[in-house]
C-alpha cells in the first residue's frame, strides 16, 4: 500500500495540479520480497543408516517367499437357517380301563393292576410304559404303536372281568352358553331339548355333532341353559356360532384343571411322586388310619374343624394359586384357634352329660337302698 502512495505523490508532483487524474501503474516496478512460507519449506530427511544383516534380523522379517504356498481359504455363503416348522398337534395314545365306581379294581395298587394286565395279555419286559390313575379308572401307555394295537385288538380278554378298554377320545367340545330353554313358535311354546340343538346346530354349521348334553347345574324355572356339543377334531365347525339368535357365541371347551389332593399325606399334590407316611382322613395323624380314629375331626392342612378333604379349607388352592407362607400361617393361626372353640364346648358337652349320668346313678342308689324312701317320710 505505502508503495503506491509514493509512486502517486511522486507523479502528482511531476504533473501539478491537471484536470485528468493520474495513472497509477497496475503494480509496482520493484516488488518487496515476500516472506517464506513455512508450510513451503521441505525439511532435508535425514539419511537412514544401513542395518547390519543379523540371524536376528532374518528371523524378524521372515523369508521374501514362503517354502509352502498355502491355498487362501475361500469364504464360503452363509447357509440359510432353516424354517422354524410349526408345532404338531400331541396325538394322546394312551389306554384307558373304565372302572365303575364300586370295582374291586379301584382298591388295587398301580402295581397289582400292571400284573395282571401283563398276566392277561401275556406281556413280556416293560411294555407297559406308563400306569395311572384317573377318575375313571386306571390310563396306560404302550411301548409302541404295534403293542398300542395289540391290545385294543384283545380288549375282549377284559369283558368277563367287567372292565372296558378303550383309546383315547379325540374330540372338540363346544360350549353354548345361554340357551333358552324353550322358544315360541306359530303353533305354540316347544322345548328345547338334545334333538333340537343338534337340528339347529347342524342347520347353522352343516356339522352334526356326535353328542350333546347339558353342562352344568340349571337352577328350576331359569330360562337359559348351557349346552356341550361333541364334534370330531378334524370335521369340527368353527366357533362363534349362535343358536336362535339369544344364546352367547359358541367357545371351545378347556376344562379346569382338578385340584390334585394327595392320598397319602393328604397335601395339595400328586400322590404318585409322594413318599411321606398317610395320614388319617379324620384327624390328620401319622399313627392310625381313619377306622380306628377316635380322635376329633380336624384338617390336616389348615388345622379347622373339618376333614383335610373339606372345601371349606382356606388352604385349599383357589384360581389365583396356592397360598403364600405368610397367608398360611395366618390361617393356621385363626382355624386352630376355631379348632380350641369346637374342643372346649364338645369337652363341655362330655363333662355334663358324665354329670346327668352320675346323678342318676346317684338316685337310683338311694331309691336301691331305702335312703329315698325314709326322706319322703320325714318330709310328711
Amino acid at each position: 500500500m505505502r508503495v503506491y502512495l509514493r509512486a502517486a505523490i511522486a507523479q502528482y508532483m511531476a504533473t501539478g495540479p491537471a484536470s485528468t487524474p493520474p495513472v497509477l501503474p497496475p503494480r509496482p516496478a520493484y516488488p518487496l520480497p515476500r516472506a517464506p512460507d513455512a508450510r513451503s519449506t521441505q525439511i532435508p530427511a535425514v539419511p537412514a543408516l544401513p542395518l547390519k544383516s543379523t540371524w536376528a534380523t532374518v528371523v524378524k522379517n521372515g523369508l521374501p517367499q514362503k517354502a509352502v504356498p498355502i491355498a487362501k481359504a475361500v469364504p464360503r455363503p452363509a447357509a440359510k437357517s432353516p424354517r422354524k416348522e410349526t408345532p404338531k398337534a400331541k396325538v394322546d395314545k394312551r389306554l384307558f380301563l373304565r372302572l365303575e365306581k364300586d370295582h374291586p379294581w379301584r382298591k388295587l395298587s398301580t402295581s397289582c393292576v400292571r400284573t395282571r394286565l401283563e398276566y392277561t395279555f401275556e406281556y413280556f419286559g416293560n411294555q407297559i410304559t406308563s400306569l395311572h390313575r384317573v377318575r375313571t379308572g386306571f390310563a396306560m401307555l404302550a411301548k409302541n404303536d404295534t403293542i398300542r394295537q395289540e391290545t385294543l385288538d384283545c380288549s375282549s380278554k377284559l369283558a368277563n372281568q367287567n372292565v372296558k378298554l378303550e383309546p383315547s377320545s379325540n374330540f372338540v367340545a363346544l360350549q353354548i352358553p345361554n340357551v333358552p330353554v324353550s322358544i315360541v313358535r306359530v303353533r305354540g311354546p316347544m322345548v328345547v331339548d338334545d334333538n333340537v340343538v343338534s337340528a339347529k346346530i347342524l342347520n347353522m354349521t352343516g356339522v352334526l355333532p356326535i353328542q350333546v348334553r347339558p353342562h352344568g347345574t340349571c337352577r328350576p324355572g331359569a330360562p337359559y341353559r348351557n349346552w356341550h356339543a361333541l364334534f370330531p377334531r378334524d370335521d369340527a365347525p368353527r366357533a362363534g356360532f349362535r343358536l336362535f339368535d339369544e344364546s352367547g357365541k359358541a367357545t371351545i371347551h378347556k376344562p379346569r384343571r382338578q385340584i390334585e389332593q394327595c392320598k397319602r399325606c393328604l397335601g395339595f399334590h400328586a400322590t404318585r411322586d409322594c413318599s411321606r407316611a398317610p395320614a388319617c382322613w379324620n384327624c390328620g395323624s401319622n399313627m392310625h388310619s381313619e377306622a380306628e380314629c377316635k380322635a376329633l375331626t380336624r384338617c390336616r392342612n389348615c388345622g379347622g374343624p373339618h376333614r383335610s378333604d373339606s372345601r371349606d379349607c382356606k388352604v385349599r388352592p383357589r384360581k389365583s394359586g396356592p397360598v403364600t407362607k405368610e397367608q398360611l400361617a395366618r390361617i393356621r393361626q385363626i382355624e386352630q384357634g376355631e379348632f380350641a372353640k369346637v374342643a372346649r364346648a364338645r369337652a363341655a358337652a362330655e363333662r355334663a352329660e358324665e354329670a346327668i349320668i352320675a346323678a342318676a346313678k346317684d338316685v337310683s342308689m338311694a331309691e336301691a337302698t331305702g335312703f329315698g324312701a325314709l326322706g319322703a317320710e320325714e318330709e310328711v
